[in-house]
């Protein structure tokens, strides 16, 4: 007796748990049906399709599709669209579709600001559509990469105070190269003082479009060297004789596709002629002073 109530309790359960199911679908399906009188798509080959792929500059037809749904016939009603930026709507081609017109009359304009196409009386279940062309954004107004072009539309109903909108969509790829890797010397200059002192006055490079600037290093041509740094103002020498030396910097960076640090120079020719013989310089990398000025 016991077992013969529990199983009447779970079937109890279950039949409670099918009818909840049944009536979510029979309400979701009502609802979907009452929210959908007006419909956008796009042509796709031979088909009409809520989104497509196209290619930049491609000429677009579009369709509007309105059912009066509900019980009493609709007076007016009109379509107004927002395509999107940098198209070009094509006014011949735009024509609509209704009971008065089966095969379709022109209309001549489309717009986004209210006065848009009447779709003319629509008794109920009356459908009316409204289908034109425009032209999508050349290559060079689209951004690199998968652009989605959204054209809303929309059908207002002055006598119930109704609005819907619709939307169809486009995917448009632009294809963009890769701009190359940019890496230079753009300034380097090594300015003599008194006494054989040179330092750097001015240094500047440019590295862009993925390539990475690791540093610098000078040969002062006397066979002594700057470490490598990242600012080279901040190294001087001072050369123990006269003469003419060739200064070299050596800028290094890291560039994309290519394998270890790319190495890029610039250099200037000194001339010195105020050197005072001086014992070897190491160069450590500190700016240095001048010697004094001699007394003599």
């Amino acid at each position: 007796m016991l077992q013969s109530a529990r199983r009447l309790i779970r079937i109890s359960k279950m039949l409670a748990v099918l009818l909840v199911l049944a009536v979510m679908t029979l309400v979701g399906t009502a609802y979907a049906a009452a929210a959908s009188p007006f419909e956008a798509a796009v042509a796709d080959g031979n088909s009409w399709v809520k989104a497509a792929s196209k290619q930049p500059g491609d000429y677009v037809e579009y369709l509007m599709t309105y059912r009066n749904t509900g019980s009493k016939t609709v007076r007016l009603a009109w379509v107004t669209a927002h395509p999107p930026v940098n198209t070009s709507t094509d006014e011949s081609s735009i024509r609509l579709f209704n009971p008065a017109h089966p095969s379709g009359t022109a209309k001549f304009a489309i717009t986004s600001d209210g006065t848009g196409v009447k779709l003319g009386s629509l008794k109920p279940g009356d459908v009316a559509r409204l289908q034109y062309g425009l032209t999508l954004p050349s290559a060079s107004k689209l951004a690199c990469g998968d652009n989605t072009l959204s054209n809303t539309m929309v059908v207002t109903i002055p006598d119930t105070h109704e609005q819907f909108s619709a939307v169809a969509k486009v995917k448009v790829h632009r294809t963009c190269q890769a701009p190359k890797p940019v890496y230079t010397c753009d300034s380097f200059n090594p300015s003599t003082g008194s006494s054989g002192y040179v330092a750097v006055s001015d240094f500047r490079y440019t590295a862009a479009h993925g390539a990475v600037y690791q540093g610098a290093t000078i040969n002062w041509g006397d066979g002594d060297h700057a470490p490598l740094q990242k600012d080279l103002t901040l190294e001087s020498h001072i050369y123990g004789q006269n003469g003419v030396y060739h200064v070299t910097a050596n800028l290094y960076f890291t560039v994309p596709g290519k394998s270890g640090r790319q190495i890029v120079s610039c250099g200037k020719s000194l001339i010195i002629d105020s050197a005072q013989p001086i014992a070897p310089v190491v160069t450590t990398g500190a700016a240095q002073q001048p010697p004094p000025a001699s007394s003599t």
